[in-house]
């Protein structure tokens, strides 16, 4: 059995450019937590109200500015604190990816909540979709911002210090024809 007849290994993986499938999927898991986060704080309120007037509790529509204002902040605070904390949403944390500069490092919180403001202004589709074109499956706001989205199943970054770093720079071919390090294998 030849190395190219071998079935690729998981790990090779990390470090390397998502796709556009992994991304729309972790925008969706991420679009149903605001979605939940949004009813918890309009419940949450309804609640608060109703104790302090002595009215019933129930669930009443909030006027639609309250919702245009607020559904967009509360994706800015959430899109921006976690890429500054740790790159991951929980929409990325479950696909397995992480948003880093374009470099391999972890976002500042300026560049997080840069990247989160043009999220909201360029939304998803025309910016996300440019990346089914894009060499490097970069969108319009990696492009804008030099970051990257990257596979990266692990809850902390063991790789970034080592040569997976170095794969986000380059485009994802480059890495599985073999351009850099070998990647270190673990044994079954």
């Amino acid at each position: 059995m030849t190395s190219a007849d071998a079935a690729p290994h998981p790990e090779d993986a990390l470090g390397r450019r998502a796709g556009i499938v992994t991304r729309v999927a972790a925008n969706a898991l991420d679009w149903f937590v605001v979605f939940g986060v949004w009813v918890t704080a309009v419940l949450g309120w309804e609640l608060f109200w109703a104790l302090v007037t002595g009215g019933k509790v129930g669930f009443s529509s909030p006027p639609a500015w309250v919702s245009v204002i607020g559904v967009p902040l509360v994706l800015f605070v959430y899109l921006g604190g976690a890429w500054a904390a740790t790159g991951k949403t929980l929409g990325k944390q479950l696909v397995g990816l992480r948003v880093l500069r374009a470099s391999g490092q972890r976002l500042k919180p300026g560049r997080a909540f840069l990247r989160a403001a043009l999220c909201l202004f360029v939304p998803g589709t025309p910016g996300l979709m440019w990346a089914t074109v894009s060499r490097k499956n970069a969108s319009w706001q990696d492009l804008m911002l030099r970051t990257a989205v990257v596979y990266d199943w692990h809850q902390r970054e063991p790789w970034l210090a080592g040569r997976r770093a170095v794969a986000v720079a380059r485009p994802a071919r480059e890495v599985a024809d073999g351009a850099g390090v070998e990647p270190e294998r673990r044994s079954a």
